[in-house]
């Protein structure tokens, strides 16, 4: 996902979402390697808790204040992991393996990224509304970024 937006700042606050993610230039299906949408596609028979759409996710980059860089993407993937009641610790070490030394090289974590991974994992876990990457997102779509990270 990319777009000249600041997700984190006030520029974005008083946007809905679905004005935000009409104006960002998103990544398509098609663009992600198959390897990650195995683990992490909701429509993967083998996908890990987590899993969300890509939609989704990229509505959760809004909401998180996070945007491209792959420290973002590392908070974003802990934090969908960590807010999915389903994550147990087995799933956590396979996706550290997979992102770590199996995904593409573009798209691998580096040992910083993967404490980042955690950091975002630990914020979802401590959330009391879990399972997010379950949500309708378009039905939030009228309301503002603020609202919403409220």
């Amino acid at each position: 996902m990319a777009t000249n937006l600041n997700w984190s700042n006030q520029e974005i606050a008083h946007l809905t979402l679905q004005e935000v993610y009409q104006k960002a230039n998103l990544d398509q299906p098609g663009d992600i390697p198959k390897i990650i949408r195995l683990f992490e596609n909701p429509q993967s028979p083998i996908a890990l808790p987590g899993k969300i759409s890509l939609h989704n996710h990229d509505c959760l980059h809004v909401l998180l204040g996070k945007g491209v860089a792959s420290q973002d993407e590392a908070f974003v993937i802990g934090f969908t992991m960590g807010n999915d009641s389903k994550t147990k610790l087995w799933h956590v070490k396979i996706f550290k393996f997979l992102s770590r030394f199996v995904y593409p090289s573009k798209y691998r974590f580096t040992r910083q990224e993967m404490k980042i991974f955690d950091l975002g994992f630990h914020y979802g876990r401590g959330l009391p509304k879990h399972n997010l990457n379950r949500l309708d997102f378009t039905a939030f779509y009228e309301y503002k970024i603020n609202d919403l990270r409220s």
